[in-house]
């Protein structure tokens, strides 16, 4: 409804009720890796501490985060046993995998429906009705956003991008910071939700709803602060909000930010943004 009024559409007098999911259509395991990674299977959380072996969660959490190809064996074993000899650890790495596909199975669901497939040496996480992966729901949601713009539905896009970023909880596998195996990745999903935000704030922009737009940099700069480009994109909002004083006072933080931890100037055009905000009171 709060969407229609922002585009002119008066909402439907009878609105259609949100269709409430029936328990067999919720899917029955759920995994979640922005933030801390959380599994639940039927409706229950997994409690770390009930899984005797610490490898079995580690090797559902490297699935899940490559969920989109196979992995294999020697790479998982790599990562598992940390360059160890993979040939000293492949009967280990079969028992893992079969202690996961016990975690996992739901009677004949996951016989008929297994969770973890495998391909010759190569092992995956299949998704659909039964799994529920944060990543694979983020992946969809940007996928929707950017036809959403290119077709120049710009409420849609807002939708979207808007549901995608609500995933992102805290960077990928926050609990594991130094695990060297998912650091690309990491980087990469930070960076998507970072593109994501500033797409979002373009498109509130766009409307005139600098409010959100200034929102939406702000969780930008949150997840990288040294970003320039951000900076000069919340002090153009600021000043078309006309939040003069505050745009003038960003590029202060930002020039703080760049002198202090990179011992940086900030860029010439970061400057000629900021003497167009002081010598004019709105923006163009």
């Amino acid at each position: 409804e709060a969407l229609c009024l922002l585009d002119g559409r008066a909402p439907s007098e009878n609105p259609q009720p949100t269709r409430r999911i029936a328990a067999h259509d919720r899917p029955r395991i759920a995994l979640r890796c922005f933030g801390s990674f959380e599994v639940s299977i039927d409706g229950q959380p997994v409690d770390p501490r009930t899984v005797p072996r610490r490898r079995v969660l580690q090797l559902l959490r490297m699935l899940a985060v490559h969920y989109h190809r196979f992995l294999p064996r020697d790479v998982l074993i790599d990562w598992l046993w940390e360059r160890d000899d993979a040939t000293e650890h492949t009967t280990q790495f079969f028992v893992i995998v079969h202690e996961l596909r016990r975690l996992l199975a739901g009677s004949e669901t996951e016989r008929a429906h297994p969770v973890i497939i495998r391909d010759g040496d190569r092992y995956q996480l299949t998704l659909g009705s039964d799994v529920w992966l944060d990543l694979a729901e983020f992946d969809r949601l940007l996928e929707i956003a950017r036809r959403a713009d290119t077709a120049g539905d710009r409420l849609s896009a807002i939708d979207a991008y808007s549901r995608a970023v609500d995933l992102y909880r805290d960077d990928l596998l926050a609990d594991e910071p130094y695990a060297e195996w998912c650091w690309m990745e990491r980087e990469r999903r930070r960076e998507q939700c970072i593109a994501a935000l500033r797409q979002l704030a373009r498109a509130w922009s766009a409307m005139g709803q600098w409010d959100s737009s200034i929102v939406a940099l702000r969780r930008a700069l949150e997840l990288d602060r040294f970003r320039e480009d951000i900076h000069r994109e919340l002090m153009r909002a600021l000043w078309a909000a006309g939040r003069r004083a505050k745009a003038i006072r960003q590029f202060a933080e930002c020039a703080r930010l760049l002198r202090q931890e990179l011992g940086m100037e900030p860029d010439p055009e970061t400057f000629a943004l900021l003497d167009q905000i002081r010598r004019s009171p709105h923006s163009s």
